[in-house]
């Protein structure tokens, strides 16, 4: 499965600071429903002891239910505004500094994490379906 970049593009980053204008002149990198926060009852069961560094890149894997979608379109606008919604219900932390078949120096922060089955390797992803896809199966009105 390819990553995807999810900072804001150029484009995106100029509408964010249209919208807040003079009050918050500083658009993050990323979009706010982006963040997970593990405080210390998540780390537990994720068995991480040691608190990775500022600046550590981890590699999260999840399995998430769709908890909710909604497609809204307001009266003047174009655009209809589309939200999914997404529990995280299992969840592996790997720590992005040990390459595959290189030994980490000294005891690894984290902890072996359980092998997930890969998808075979004739079956593409699926590709998240379009607002249309989406208004039939849950009888939205698609715009």
């Amino acid at each position: 499965m390819n990553m995807t970049d999810m900072a804001y593009t150029k484009a995106e980053i100029k509408d964010e600071k249209a919208e807040t204008g003079p009050v918050s002149p500083e658009v993050p990198k990323y979009p706010w429903g982006l963040q997970v926060r593990l405080e210390r009852e998540e780390l537990d069961k994720l068995g991480i002891t040691d608190l990775p560094d500022v600046g550590d890149v981890l590699q999260l894997m999840v399995s998430a239910r769709v908890t909710g979608v909604t497609e809204t379109q307001m009266a003047n606008a174009q655009d209809t505004e589309c939200c999914v919604t997404l529990q995280i219900e299992e969840m592996a932390v790997h720590d992005m500094a040990e390459e595959p078949g290189e030994e980490a120096p000294g005891p690894s922060k984290f902890p072996p994490q359980r092998k997930y089955a890969q998808p075979p390797a004739a079956a593409p992803a699926p590709a998240f379906p379009k607002r249309a896809t989406l208004a039939a199966k849950y009888s939205l009105n698609p715009t």
